[in-house]
């Protein structure tokens, strides 16, 4: 993973966007840019490049689902690995996250272990 690459994270949970903007620069990417919601990452995604997108499963006016689905479906963004962050990991919602098109998950609460483990398989 080029850590020189932008990341976006997308959760509607402060919180957590904090958390993940830290484990980041813990890790070594310096371009972090995080949002609360599918389209508010939709916006940032048609104006900038990332080499990342980290969101959360369930938020509201745009869930990650939708986001994934959005990116996978779009030419210029298609390529962008994506990792799911979700409370909800019951095999049908990890499937449906893997067959939207994300390249790995990561169960919330989480570590910066599991962050990097979820690095390592893009």
């Amino acid at each position: 993973m080029d850590l020189s690459k932008k990341v976006l994270i997308v959760d509607d949970f402060k919180i957590a966007l904090k958390v993940l903007t830290s484990t980041l620069k813990e890790i070594g990417f310096s371009e972090i840019i995080a949002v609360t919601n599918g389209q508010f990452a939709i916006e940032k995604l048609e104006n900038d490049d990332f080499g990342l997108i980290i969101t959360d499963r369930n938020m509201p006016v745009m869930d990650g689902l939708e986001l994934i689905k959005y990116v996978r479906n779009n030419e210029s963004l298609k390529d962008i690995p994506i990792i799911m962050i979700t409370s909800d990991v019951k095999d049908i919602s990890v499937k449906e996250a893997m067959d939207a098109g994300a390249n790995a998950y990561i169960e919330k609460p989480f570590t910066k272990e599991h962050i990097k483990e979820a690095l390592d398989k893009l």
